[in-house]
């Protein structure tokens, strides 16, 4: 499981280091893609698969569904760490997510969010404000 969050530089050549606590848990192939909220989300080829079956069970017939299907899929790169623990993240990702030096990596349990550092601070302190009434919200629900 993914936990915690990390700071890290972008290299020139579009490369992060991914944390040392996470790279034991990302074998095999890489999906990187749009998130939500202007994130990237990383996932593992297991965390991928029932994103992209409840994506293609969507109804095709329905607007809504087609863009979603289409911004996850069209967006999605198949990415892998090289031998000093880093991803490239693809150009048309960093400019989706308004990267260009410091980036915040986030674990959300089964995946991973990559934010622009500032842009992460800016929605982070939003949500330590804003806590109870979140919680609030989702009571019934766990």
């Amino acid at each position: 499981m993914f936990l915690g969050r990390f700071e890290h530089s972008v290299d020139s050549k579009g490369r992060v280091a991914v944390p040392a606590r996470f790279r034991g848990l990302l074998s095999g192939e890489l999906i990187m893609t749009r998130g939500n909220d202007g994130c990237l989300y990383l996932f593992t080829e297991q965390s991928w698969e029932p994103l992209a079956a409840k994506l293609n069970a969507l109804p095709t017939g329905d607007e809504d569904a087609r863009n979603l299907r289409r911004a996850v899929f069209s967006s999605a790169e198949p990415v892998e760490l090289d031998k000093q623990g880093r991803v490239i993240i693809p150009d048309h990702l960093r400019q989706y997510a308004s990267i260009t030096g410091d980036v915040s990596i986030i674990g959300l349990g089964e995946y991973i969010e990559i934010w622009d550092t500032e842009s992460w601070k800016t929605l982070d302190s939003n949500i330590a404000q804003n806590v109870d009434v979140i919680s609030s919200h989702l009571s019934g629900q766990y």
